[in-house]
């Protein structure tokens, strides 16, 4: 029997439950194997802000490939971003590989297990640093998602505001005056699907649920209500021009971003700065002339010469949204114009962000360039 405080409910009935309805996930011990601190890193840092069913294919993939935190090391970032490509948030790929490194180099290929020891390791924080701790160690740890923010607000019918940083920290104080002694792993895991599973975000499925009898919001019923979120500000709109600019050999102009900041490191399609009331800035008659900074990142080609697709391109950052106007080239340039960048054969394009990907794919619409 696990030990934990006698406030809250006790978690023998929620282990209980998630011995017989927990998820079979690649990453979680199976048929006797051991849990690997590595395979629960590798997927706690992809789990960031992605969900389950999108993490397991790049999860495998990475396995494949970099079966242990040696063999990922001594990977290059162009190959970990290509691997990464489409997953997002490329800081979390960049961060991995450093990571990877300094466990490689710094613990001799071992991951710690002291909680000060994990958290000085290149992105892993506060929560990743438990999860590990607590799922491949197996040692008392507090583990609080999302997921279990959300279970521990309607268990306590907490009725603050769980988004902001007040209301966090008491949530995570909650969590862990009720967190077990015993079987940190499979308690974390635990609440996770029960956050994920039965007490979700809308609808939980209560009468399921193996903490139904000890949850406040279900006996006041509140499960719809709580957690309560504080409204989030409309994302502020930014909106460019972006290029895809094709030669007649069938190849595509792409630049580099730099490796700090937004995307960094991947590879894109030339654009006008993302500006959050348009760019006003030079001759819009010429890409070489008015839409960047560095003019000489742009085909120097006229803008009267280029087709404007005629749908904007619509996409969500988290911090902004980026309304985009495609502009292709009818007919193809000549092989030989100069341009900043690099020309990719499109069966050997580098790997591209989900941004890019968009709108390579409505350009290929008006181009006749299939995948």
């Amino acid at each position: 029997m696990a030990k934990t405080s006698k406030i809250g409910p006790g978690p023998d009935v929620l282990l209980d439950w998630y011995r017989q309805n927990g998820r079979a996930l690649p990453w979680r011990i199976n048929s006797g194997r051991a849990p690997s601190p590595y395979h629960t890193w590798l997927s706690e840092i992809m789990l960031q802000q992605t969900g389950v069913a999108t993490v397991i294919a790049y999860y495998q993939r990475f396995i494949t490939r970099w079966p242990n935190v040696e063999a990922l090391a001594q990977a290059s970032e162009d190959e970990v971003l290509g691997e990464w490509a489409g997953l997002g948030y490329y800081s979390r790929a960049r961060n991995l590989l450093k990571c990877a490194r300094r466990v490689a180099d710094d613990h001799k290929g071992i991951f710690p297990a002291d909680l000060a020891a994990l958290k000085a390791l290149p992105g892993i924080g506060e929560y990743t640093a438990n999860a590990i701790r607590a799922i491949a160690f197996d040692l008392p740890a507090n583990v609080v998602d999302g997921n279990v923010e959300r279970v521990m607000a309607r268990v306590f019918a907490y009725d603050q505001p769980v988004n902001l940083p007040a209301g966090k920290k008491e949530i995570q104080a909650i969590a862990g005056r009720i967190a077990p002694d015993e079987y940190s792993g499979d308690y974390a895991q635990a609440l996770m699907d029960l956050g994920a599973t039965i007490c979700t975000p809308r609808k939980p499925q209560c009468p399921l649920c193996p903490w139904r009898d000890a949850c406040r919001a279900y006996a006041l019923s509140l499960t719809e209500t709580i957690p309560v979120m504080r409204k989030r500000p409309k994302l502020p709109l930014r909106h460019a021009a972006v290029f895809v600019l094709r030669d007649e050999a069938g190849r595509y102009l792409l630049r580099q971003r730099p490796a700090s900041g937004l995307l960094g490191g991947m590879w894109e399609f030339p654009s006008s700065p993302w500006d959050k009331k348009g760019d006003k800035k030079g001759d819009k008659n010429n890409l070489a002339g008015g839409f960047a900074e560095d003019q000489a990142a742009y085909a120097p080609v006229p803008i009267s010469s280029l087709y404007k697709l005629p749908r904007k391109l619509v996409h969500v950052f988290t911090h902004f949204r980026l309304d985009l106007d495609i502009y292709v080239n009818l007919p193809s340039l000549p092989t030989e114009i100069s341009a900043k960048g690099s020309w990719f054969y499109p069966a050997a394009l580098p790997a591209l962000p989900t941004l890019s990907k968009k709108v390579l794919n409505e350009a290929r619409k008006i181009l006749g360039d299939t995948p």
